[in-house]
């Protein structure tokens, strides 16, 4: 029996970083589940800011303006002489006006451009993107105690070849654990881990990059203050909840820099976010296809909660709304 026990602690140590992970998956079977997984050939999830932007000007709020005809500015002048309200303030509150009107007659419940507030359908769908939210922090939050192991798992899917070269040049764990190595062992290693990402190929670095900025921006959706913005809202009557803009800015920023820039979240990417939740209810005796029925289902309600957020960025115009929220033509997020 003892004999046993030493036998298992010395296989133990020859395991790869990936394998000490997720106890009972070796390299083999991990390229084999991940092929199983990924047969439908379903493509990665696309987030991108689609709702269509009501205003296609480019340039800011004062070259507009001189491209106005010459009755239209004689008309801001008029008003500028009996209001003594600046010309360019004016020509502001015109443009997000009909920016705010067309935005309500494409998307009706979204806002209300002459009361000034965010209305029904904004909070509907403020409250799925807070329930995405929910599924995906605790998965997040584990990724967030220990970023650089996740990373290193994320690899191994992401880049498996990459994965490979690195355990089998300079996987630590490949060193006895009881006895710390020596420094010219630990410099040995930096050297070999060092050749091996230098060498990557331009291929490669990309599906890395992709892979982390969507990891990232995940960590930073679920981050996002949703309770207090739902709480900005008031029922009005009936189950109608509304938020005036003035309340709507102390978050809509935070929200806008999330949902502006769009990104590709590989699926490769998910499915090492789940399995790395789980490398401590996986062992040896753990079926790999009880493993993939459970990615499956991870997978499935995942997808769910990311059409919600699909659906968001469809009806949506992060940034042309944030310039009626606050008021400024010129804003950006």
């Amino acid at each position: 029996e003892q004999n046993a026990v030493l036998a298992n602690v010395e296989e133990s140590q020859k395991k790869s970083t990936f394998d000490r992970l997720v106890a009972g998956l070796n390299s083999e079977e991990r390229t084999a589940m991940l092929s199983r997984l990924n047969q439908a050939g379903e493509a990665d999830i696309q987030l991108y800011n689609d709702a269509a932007q009501v205003d296609t000007f480019s340039g800011n709020l004062q070259t507009r303006l001189k491209n106005e005809s010459f009755l239209y500015k004689l008309y801001i002048w008029l008003r500028y002489f009996i209001t003594k309200i600046p010309q360019i303030q004016i020509y502001n509150n015109d443009v997000l006006l009909g920016m705010a009107k067309k935005i309500n007659k494409e998307h009706p419940g979204l806002l209300n451009p002459t009361g000034e507030y965010l209305d029904s359908l904004f909070f509907e769908r403020l409250t799925t993107l807070k329930s995405a939210s929910d599924f995906f922090k605790p998965y997040i939050y584990l990724i967030d105690e220990n970023p650089g192991a996740f990373y290193v798992f994320m690899s191994s899917f992401v880049a498996s070849e990459l994965s490979d070269k690195i355990n089998a040049a300079a996987d630590p764990y490949n060193l006895p654990e009881d006895i710390e190595p020596a420094p010219e062992i630990r410099t040995d290693l930096l050297k070999k881990l060092d050749d091996v990402l230098k060498n990557m190929n331009g291929s490669t670095k990309n599906s890395i990059y992709q892979a982390v900025k969507s990891v990232q921006w995940l960590s930073s959706f679920t981050a996002l203050p949703y309770l207090h913005f739902i709480s900005q809202f008031t029922d009005i009557k009936d189950g109608v909840f509304t938020c005036p803009y003035s309340n709507a800015k102390v978050d809509f920023e935070t929200f806008a820099a999330v949902f502006d820039s769009g990104l590709s979240v590989p699926n490769e990417v998910l499915e090492a976010v789940y399995l790395f939740s789980q490398k401590k209810e996986i062992s040896g005796n753990y079926m790999t296809s009880d493993i993939e029925a459970s990615v499956k289902k991870f997978m499935s309600v995942a997808a769910s909660h990311f059409k919600n957020i699909k659906m968001f960025l469809s009806v949506v115009p992060v940034t042309t709304l944030g310039k009626i929220i606050f008021k400024n033509y010129d804003w950006t997020p």
